[in-house]
């Protein structure tokens, strides 16, 4: 099949008010503890962490972690991931997200 009619095809299959998105530069949960010990692709998965909750509190119209030292955001993101190795850094996004919300 032929790319655009691939991508029509998906669209006309989505339902409505469905919402999907695709997570770019995710990591298993494993691969991110190993990289905390070296400070650029820790400092990149910070950076990522940090995007993340942007674009959450951009949608939500929100100030999730507003005030809070990026590496206390960071330290709850290697917390989860620490005790749920089966898990990656979009779960951990997620869940610093809904800690610091409350």
């Amino acid at each position: 099949m032929r790319p655009i009619l691939i991508a029509a095809l998906a669209i006309a299959l989505t339902p409505v008010g469905a919402q999907a998105y695709t997570v770019k530069g995710s990591i298993e949960c494993p691969e991110m503890m190993e990289e905390d010990a070296n400070e650029t692709f820790a400092l990149a998965n910070k950076f990522w962490l940090l995007g993340y909750l942007t674009g959450r509190n951009f949608e939500n119209e929100t100030d999730v972690g507003r005030g809070m030292e990026s590496n206390t955001i960071y330290a709850i993101a290697l917390d989860f991931c620490r005790n749920n190795p089966s898990k990656d850094i979009d779960d951990a996004g997620i869940r610093v997200y809904d800690i610091l919300k409350r």
